[in-house]
């Protein structure tokens, strides 16, 4: 007999927080797990049981009770249970990672992508990536282990249908069934989701921050965000939530590649920094500027206006969203971290109205460039383990 669809998602539902759990937890006894998630003890044991079945947890000896009481089990994620392939898109560059359960990266790489590559040489690249791992000798042991492909895109993105759907400066990528050809060719599943998304997941998977909710900032080429919710992903109605590169900055502004106007990727993101930088010097890249960005010069200030922009949307975000926590990212932040934090905390620590209740936290995701890939095959993990 079927199990009913609402039976079936509050399965999936307390596999999620078990999971979540011992993630976050571990190593963590059953009576200790039951205590943290408030599920019942013959649900626990159901949803347990089955992970211990197919692989993905494992017993790793006892710890004391404190009392008379005899010694716990303790459980933690199996590393080696379940593999994923990730690859996260952005305007110059993709990243491609083979990860285990436990989010550690097996294998990275990251090459340039010439602008306006055409969609299927990318996916080509993405493919012969994949097969290398799936059909190659070097990884043979753990093939059979392998849940998927998890690809981060420029949104916005059909998330149901699993297409790219038209961003900003991907003037070929429109409704392109990323999900259905890379499956197609590769045999195993594949599910994608905007890649500042992915981002997020990453940092929610890699489980550092000591909290379900944040909201994560990526900034470099675009600017995007991802919102976890609870242990949960927050999507919105279209799988487009958090676009914080189009929070609108300047009334009537720049205009935005989007076809607005006054957007924060218009002040803020690198191409718009070394447009700005243009009228003063030939800078290649950002880190060119971020070296010539000297005080009491032009370049520091073109740099400190775009960190007080920042500010501004994090504001903003923090009034909508009640979040108290920010992490920053993406495969640039790095290099401009020393000019935009201080300005970023200043401004989130003292003007959200939370902050008359609760101060706002920021952090900086130790990740870095590897953190769209990983967040791409925690992805996996999210979506197809449960």
């Amino acid at each position: 007999m079927a199990i009913p669809s609402s039976q079936r998602q509050l399965k999936r539902i307390n596999e999620s927080i078990v999971l979540h759990a011992i993630r976050q937890q571990a190593p963590i006894s059953r009576a200790a797990l039951a205590d943290y998630t408030g599920l019942s003890p013959q649900t626990l044991t159901n949803v347990v049981r089955r992970f211990m079945e197919e692989g993905l947890l494992k017993e790793t000896g006892t710890a004391g009770t404190g009392g008379r009481g005899r010694n716990r089990v303790q459980l933690e994620l199996r590393d080696e249970g379940a593999y994923a392939i990730g690859f996260c898109m952005e305007r110059d560059s993709l990243s491609k990672a083979l990860v285990d359960l436990r989010g550690h990266v097996i294998h990275y790489q990251c090459e340039e992508v010439p602008a306006q590559e055409p969609p299927l040489q990318t996916m080509d690249r993405m493919i012969a990536y994949a097969s290398s791992i799936l059909k190659g000798a070097e990884h043979a042991s753990i093939r059979d282990k392998i849940v998927g492909v998890g690809i981060g895109t420029p949104g916005p993105i059909d998330y149901v249908r699993g297409e790219v759907v038209s961003p900003p400066d991907y003037e070929a990528w429109s409704r392109i069934p990323i999900r259905d050809h890379l499956h197609g060719e590769l045999g195993c599943p594949v599910v994608i989701d905007n890649s500042s998304t992915v981002a997020a997941i990453g940092e929610h998977w890699a489980g550092r921050w000591g909290t379900d909710s944040f909201l994560y900032a990526y900034w470099g080429m675009g600017i995007g965000g991802g919102l976890v919710a609870g242990d949960e992903i927050y999507r919105g109605q279209s799988g487009n939530a958090v676009e914080l590169g189009h929070i609108i900055v300047e009334s009537n502004g720049r205009p935005c590649l989007c076809g607005g106007y006054g957007c924060l990727e218009a002040y803020a993101s690198i191409p718009a920094l070394l447009h700005e930088a243009s009228a003063y010097g030939d800078f290649r890249d950002i880190r060119q500027l971020v070296q010539a960005a000297k005080p009491g010069t032009v370049f520091m200030e073109i740099v400190s206006r775009a960190a007080g922009y920042m500010a501004q949307a994090m504001v903003t975000a923090v009034n909508l969203l009640d979040v108290d926590l920010i992490v920053l990212g993406g495969d640039h932040f790095h290099l401009a971290e020393e000019i935009f934090l201080p300005v970023l905390r200043e401004r989130v620590e003292a003007q959200p109205l939370r902050a008359r209740v609760a101060q706002v936290r920021i952090g900086v995701s130790a990740l870095k460039q590897e953190a769209g890939a990983i967040g791409a095959a925690s992805l996996v993990f999210h979506e197809l383990l449960l």
